[in-house]
């Protein structure tokens, strides 16, 4: 951008597609009523500009920026940053003061290690969703933490690669029953859902649908909380997220049944591997149902795709049958299971 450029009033610029080197020269700009910033498929940008003047910015897009190394630092009022498809970047900022951040979109950056503070960010309970498939250099520790993190406060989706389910968890088998204990009663505030998924083709995206079948009660809870995305062939991943019991409505002693499959036809690409569930008392989990009203003021980069997903998402994000109306499939899978 030209030294000149002097629009302190300016609130967002949108340069994708350009073929930018670098956007300013650090410390010329100050940008305070800057919320918006989009530099996607910039493929020449080696290193993000330094927004520490831009104190306002909510929204920051690198997503395609294949010769970004580093991103130097964020402002801490920043909700969303996607950076998508930028392969070559090794280096980001500390997230320790990111207490606001919601949205973290970093799918395939296979040459980054780590993001310091990111554990940490968690504990402000903001974070609706870390996508990071395909960062397959992700050292064990920040996967472990980041994991442990999300399952006491997370409020939305984690996608990280890996193929084993974490220690914690109960592994669930698909046609098997699981008694939830006596001790948990209205102490239970909800169910974490953890899936091992991959798939036979490379770039492979669809909706997975989890059904939680409570035989006490009668009832099937049915909702499709994420779409999971497969960046290369056989590529394994996890996905990991919180099913309120304000929802679900179950009590110790309850028999259930949880599965995990493709939403719809269409979504079929996407394999289901392995399943595991932990049970959360410590901390009340806001429900799907409220997260993704506050996606509707969300800033993409592509749309038109990931719009009609969105639609998808939330129009099928948290349905409870009739009891009557379940009846006879429930006991016809208890028949099946013998």
């Amino acid at each position: 951008m030209p030294e000149d450029f002097d629009h302190p009033n300016i609130v967002a610029i949108d340069l994708s597609y350009s073929k930018l080197t670098r956007v300013w020269e650090d410390s010329v700009l100050l940008l305070k009523k800057l919320k918006f910033l989009n530099l996607s498929h910039s493929r020449y940008l080696t290193r993000s500009p330094d927004l520490s003047k831009t104190p306002n910015l909510e929204r920051l897009m690198l997503k395609d920026c294949k010769n970004l190394q580093e991103i130097p630092a964020l402002p801490t009022n920043l909700e969303i940053l996607d950076a998508d498809e930028c392969i070559a970047l090794e280096k980001m900022p500390d997230f320790s003061e990111m207490s606001r951040m919601k949205e973290l979109h970093l799918n395939h950056s296979p040459k980054l290690s780590e993001i310091l503070g990111l554990d940490k960010a968690l504990n402000s309970n903001s974070m609706t969703s870390i996508h990071m498939e395909g960062c397959t250099n992700l050292t064990a520790s920040f996967k472990e933490a980041i994991l442990k993190g999300w399952s006491a406060r997370g409020n939305g989706g984690l996608f990280l690669p890996g193929n084993e389910i974490p220690s914690w968890f109960t592994p669930v088998d698909p046609q098997g029953e699981i008694v939830l204990p006596q001790s948990f009663g209205c102490d239970f505030k909800a169910l974490t859902v953890c899936v091992i998924y991959s798939s036979e083709n490379s770039q492979s995206s669809g909706f997975l649908r989890i059904r939680v079948a409570n035989y006490t009660q009668n009832t099937v809870f049915l909702i499709s909380p994420m779409r999971a995305t497969v960046i290369t062939c056989h590529e394994n991943c996890i996905w990991l997220g919180h099913l309120s019991n304000n929802k679900l409505n179950v009590k110790g002693g309850d028999k259930i049944n949880v599965g995990v499959g493709p939403a719809t036809t269409d979504d079929i690409h996407v394999r289901v591997k392995k399943i595991g569930i932990n049970l959360e008392k410590e901390k009340l989990i806001r429900e799907y149902a409220q997260e993704e009203g506050s996606h509707k003021a969300e800033h993409r980069d592509d749309s038109s795709h990931e719009n009609q997903s969105r639609k998808r998402l939330k129009s099928d994000s948290s349905v409870e049958r009739n009891p009557e109306e379940e009846t006879d499939e429930i006991m016809q899978e208890r028949r099946s299971m013998g």
